[in-house]
């Protein structure tokens, strides 16, 4: 009875004391992952918190800012804003900004788009506000189809429904339907003065801004740790600080 009962005690020390040291393991794993594993694709390399994906976990970024690494030639990594995708050609990880250009529109590498709806690329009033903005250099492009051709002075043609469709740009006048999209002001500027093409412009990007809690990041990082999402170490707190000891919603105590 006394060695049944031994049996017993051993088996379940085995199995309580474990469970501590596999917490501590995951947090110290998740610090040294993200701490070492930052995202690179092609142009765009070392960048962290709140990008993810191709090796680096949702863990280490948010959920929002997954990132795709296409291959081959292109150099830039994808983002989609709104389901719509764009290839990022440029991000300031200091100003929390980043140059898009509409994933069909690369440095004019295509041949010639279809007809742009608000299905097809980010319409300016359907930008999510609570993550993203606008840089400055950013203005508003209106582009109008269905027009009369000789009612308008800036006419030009892209295919849709297997045909070429009239659209006009900076003068709407007798147009049956419009779409406002980002371009940079000075893309726009070439535009009134045609020195560009809608395709030239549109290649060119726009900016923006990325927005999260950069203030609470910069609190961890200064304190040691590292940026991360709660969503799986922590789903109450809105975000997470990885410290070399455990987990913090804010930043990492004094060692």
């Amino acid at each position: 009875m006394v060695a049944y009962f031994c049996t017993i005690f051993i088996i379940i020390t085995i199995n309580i004391v474990p469970a501590e040291s596999r917490a501590s393991n995951i947090n110290n794993n998740a610090y040294l992952l993200c701490s070492n594993l930052n995202y690179s694709c092609g142009k765009i390399n070392n960048i962290g918190y709140p990008f993810w994906g191709d090796g680096r976990p949702m863990l280490c970024g948010r959920q929002e800012f997954k990132l795709f690494c296409p291959g081959g030639n292109i150099g830039y990594p994808e983002i989609e804003l709104g389901f719509i995708p764009f290839w990022m050609v440029h991000v300031n990880t200091t100003t929390h900004t980043m140059t898009l250009v509409p994933k069909d529109f690369l440095f004019n590498n295509f041949t010639t788009p279809g007809c742009l709806t608000s299905s097809s690329f980010m319409d300016m009033a359907s930008l999510d506000r609570t993550l993203y903005d606008y840089g400055q250099s950013v203005t508003n492009l209106t582009i109008s189809y269905d027009c009369d051709a000789k009612a308008q002075e800036h006419i030009f043609t892209c295919p849709q429904n297997g045909v070429n469709a009239t659209a006009s740009y900076l003068d709407h006048r007798s147009c049956d339907q419009t779409i406002s999209v980002p371009v940079n002001t000075k893309a726009l500027e070439k535009l009134k003065r045609n020195a560009t093409t809608v395709f030239d412009a549109l290649g060119e990007g726009f900016e923006v801004e990325y927005k999260v809690n950069f203030t609470a990041c910069s609190r961890c990082t200064d304190s040691g740790g590292v940026c991360a999402s709660s969503n799986f170490t922590h789903p109450r707190w809105p975000f997470v600080c990885l410290c070399p000891n455990g987990l913090s919603p804010d930043q990492c105590p004094p060692s």
